[in-house]
């Protein structure tokens, strides 16, 4: 399992920016490879599920597809939220993934401090197929936390 761990100091409430990362239309927002994020339904205890297609690439000769499903497995307005996802990637390289990403919001001088931290089962025993997905999860990454800060922050 990798696990990528970024924070980003954001100046925005942790109410306000929980809002904006809950609704499924600006989460897609923040991530540049999500091409379909899909709500099938609402949880019973808060938060939702559904289905996502992803776009990586192209790098080179490698271009890969993702699909799969999403749910929130915490929920806690407005400090933690858990979603654990499952899914195929296909292209060049194929592989069945399971991710677990946390994001966690805490006060910080007059803003929000937003860490986010993704376990995520790389695949194996391919050196290079592991290297490709912890480098493009790693740059996902910081990707969404810094589409969420110039997102939130503009509103």
């Amino acid at each position: 399992m990798a696990r990528f761990e970024t924070d980003e100091w954001i100046d925005a409430s942790p109410t306000k920016i929980f809002e904006y990362i809950e609704d499924p239309v600006h989460l897609k927002e923040t991530i540049p490879s999500c091409d379909e994020l899909t709500v099938t339904q609402e949880r019973p205890n808060g938060g939702w599920e559904g289905e996502w297609i992803c776009h990586w690439g192209p790098w080179e000769r490698v271009s890969l597809t993702g699909e799969g499903y999403w749910r929130d497995i915490e929920y806690e307005p407005p400090v933690r939220r858990v979603v654990e996802s499952s899914g195929g990637i296909y292209g060049q390289i194929n592989y069945e993934m399971e991710a677990i990403s946390v994001y966690e919001l805490k006060p910080a001088d007059g803003g929000t401090q937003v860490r986010l931290i993704d376990d995520i089962e790389a695949p194996g025993p391919d050196l290079l197929t592991e290297r490709l997905v912890k480098w493009e999860f790693g740059r996902e990454q910081s990707n969404l936390l810094a589409n969420l800060k110039a997102n939130v922050e503009d509103r």
